[in-house]
């Protein structure tokens, strides 16, 4: 399933950014609304809308795994917590989402940089695949090179993977803002 959310977060707005600066649409809100607050909006959209696909995906997952496999007494018998049950589940929410944000920033932020918004589709997904074999081959032992264990805390905490995925999702933010930044001045 990791391997399909660089993909599927990028459909829900990685585009957008690039399409309105190349319709130049841009020049309605951006007047209106003033530099700053035109940026951070397409940030926080951007992020949002990102981390909401993938958060809801993930309801859906859920929701169907209970209907399926509720009924089983290896899930009712008491072998888990229910508070314990209940925080690891809303902390894998939480890096889910960052996870989704993450990787619909690098879609937008390509987009904007290469001027074609078809590579908010492509990118997101190669530099998974890119990272996670670049961490297999050459660096076997360190995991903190692969997305794939950004996502999943296997050999981390969960502190560590989160930290991970907001420190990349507010770098790549500013990098997206300094990106449309730039485009509004050659505009």
């Amino acid at each position: 399933m990791l391997l399909f959310v660089p993909i599927a977060v990028a459909f829900a707005g990685g585009e957008n950014t690039e399409a309105e600066l190349h319709s130049r649409f841009f020049l309605f809100s951006y007047i209106r609304s003033g530099r700053k607050q035109y940026l951070v909006g397409k940030a926080a959209g951007l992020l949002v809308s990102g981390g909401l696909t993938a958060f809801l995906a993930m309801v859906f997952l859920l929701v169907i795994c209970i209907l399926r496999f509720g009924q089983y007494p290896s899930l009712i018998d008491g072998n888990y917590e229910m508070a314990v049950l209940v925080g690891r589940t809303a902390v894998s929410f939480l890096r889910l989402f960052l996870n989704g944000a993450f990787w619909a920033l690098i879609g937008g932020t390509s987009a904007v940089i290469t001027k074609n918004r078809y590579m908010s589709y492509a990118v997101p997904f190669i530099l998974y695949y890119v990272l996670t074999v670049f961490q297999e081959r050459y660096y076997q032992k360190a995991f903190f090179l692969s997305p794939r264990y950004w996502a999943a805390s296997i050999y981390y905490n969960d502190i560590f993977c989160i930290a991970i995925l907001a420190v990349g999702s507010f770098l790549t933010a500013l990098i997206f803002m300094c990106a449309i930044e730039r485009r509004l001045r050659y505009a």
